[in-house]
């Protein structure tokens, strides 16, 4: 019985899938791949910053190539942020160290417009009776991850920077040009941070929103903000490759929790993870090759 049920479910959210409004699903697409390019400008507006040499196309491309890692390895996002740091590497010899402490003023600035989303979705969830439980112990995370990276994480580089020296020759280690605190003590750089991530965050709320139009759902804004709040703690806390499994059930059961029917919200599931799964990793293997490759890996050996 239930087998016959399920089977049901998924022959109709099949159905929604294939008679979607294509125009708002390719929409949902360009806000996805708006999103990456805002990305690679605000790390571009770091780099610069700091004199980092670069290209804009390898900072995009980097962002792809980590796109890719992120979907093939159960690392919660800290493959793809090697990637990139390797990459950049690679391509400009930048010190290692400095890149990565423009990832590190990278979350942090991303944090800010994701806790007032959360805050918002809170609000409007006290005023509309709703249980707010995983939305609170999510919003208490995000800013105790973002404080303790704030206030630790110079002093985390300096010991790890006293550990390698032990490791490796003096003359071979380079420790880093500046600080994190140096980064977020500029204050246009910070601004233009938090900005920008600010509008890649509003990309998602509409790429979220327009899937769901594709199946003839109207997400309300405090439902719209409730599931991107939890599909980004979904993707965070995720240990299998890429999020498979955990951020297909949770999603889907997020937007049944959140009263959308069942095989609409299997059906928005599967346009979702489709852009940002399928799609990306496809675009992401071609850039791999633009960018040999090959090569790319012998390089990655050597560092």
């Amino acid at each position: 019985m239930l087998n016959n049920l399920s089977l049901v479910w998924i022959r109709e959210s099949l159905s929604h899938v294939l008679a979607a409004e294509s125009m708002y699903a390719f929409c949902a697409f360009l806000s996805y791949i708006a999103s990456i390019f805002l990305y690679a400008l605000r790390w571009a507006i770091v780099l610069k910053n700091r004199r980092i040499p670069y290209k804009f196309y390898d900072v995009i491309a980097s962002y792809y190539i980590s796109i890719l890692v992120n979907n093939l390895t159960p690392s919660t996002r800290a493959g793809g942020e090697f990637i990139r740091v390797a990459y950049i590497h690679i391509k400009s010899r930048a010190r290692i160290l400095d890149l990565v402490n423009t990832i590190a003023f990278e979350r942090i600035t991303e944090a800010v417009p994701v806790v007032g989303i959360t805050i918002i979705a809170i609000g409007l969830g006290i005023i509309a009776g709703g249980k707010i439980y995983t939305l609170a112990a999510g919003l208490l995370v995000i800013i105790i991850l973002s404080i303790l990276s704030m206030k630790y994480w110079d002093k985390l580089m300096d010991y790890i920077i006293k550990r390698l020296e032990k490791r490796i020759p003096r003359e071979k280690l380079q420790q880093p040009s500046f600080k994190l605190k140096d980064l977020l003590g500029n204050r246009y750089l910070t601004v233009t941070a938090i900005a920008i991530s600010t509008l890649v965050w509003i990309l998602d709320l509409a790429r979220i929103y327009l899937v769901a139009l594709s199946v003839g759902v109207t997400l309300s804004i405090p439902v719209l903000l409730s599931v991107t709040v939890s599909y980004i703690l979904l993707g965070v806390f995720s240990i299998t490759p890429g999020g498979l499994g955990i951020v297909e059930g949770g999603l889907t059961g997020i937007l049944v929790a959140l009263g959308i029917d069942p095989s609409r919200a299997l059906a928005i599931t599967i346009i979702e993870r489709t852009i940002t799964f399928l799609v990306a990793s496809g675009i992401s293997l071609i850039v791999l090759g633009l960018a040999g490759g090959s090569k790319l890996w012998r390089n990655l050996k050597q560092i």
